[in-house]
């Protein structure tokens, strides 16, 4: 199963998310349940891959642990960096899991992977989907939910690179 592709600004590459079969945390869960958690739209499961537009090659970017996860990545307008959500799966002495924002160099060459992957949790919040770049890049669209109570509520952010600092964005506006 694939999902949320994403053109790289050159047109010569698709970023997307695929079910990793090798991953079986959630087999517990039940087949509806699983199958509901790791399509695309919900991300657990998943990995980043980027292929050709040709369909000539494709390539695995990321390798989440088992229970972790994947959503909404998107390229800068310049195509050298790529961001997205990724789950990260509950860790011994943690109350619950949390999602947050990622954000690495894409390498292109020889073999594109993914260099200095950074993490973003502006104001702490335990979900975080990112959506995308301004045009000219200075800048972060994301949805953000800061307890599990309001999951289906999310505000809308968005972060400055140049002072780091995240902003809801006003809707009353």
């Amino acid at each position: 199963m694939v999902g949320q592709p994403e053109w790289h600004p050159s047109g010569d590459y698709i970023v997307f998310q695929a079910v990793d079969p090798a991953l079986r945390g959630l087999e517990i869960t039940g087949k509806l349940v699983q199958g509901i958690l790791t399509s695309p739209g919900a991300g657990l499961q998943n990995n980043l891959w980027l292929g050709r537009t040709d369909g000539s090659a494709a390539w695995q970017l990321t390798h989440i642990p088992d229970r972790g996860g994947i959503l909404h990545p998107h390229f800068s307008p310049d195509g050298k960096t790529l961001v997205w959500s990724e789950h990260l799966p509950k860790a011994p002495g943690r109350m619950e899991n949390h999602w947050v924002i990622r954000m690495a160099n894409l390498n292109l060459s020889p073999t594109p992977r993914l260099e200095n992957i950074r993490t973003i949790r502006p104001d702490n919040a335990i979900f975080y989907e990112a959506h995308s770049f301004s045009p000219e890049g200075s800048k972060l669209l994301f949805c953000a939910a800061s307890d599990k109570e309001n999951l289906f509520t999310l505000d809308l952010f968005v972060l400055d690179f140049t002072n780091h600092e995240a902003s809801t964005f006003d809707t009353e506006q």
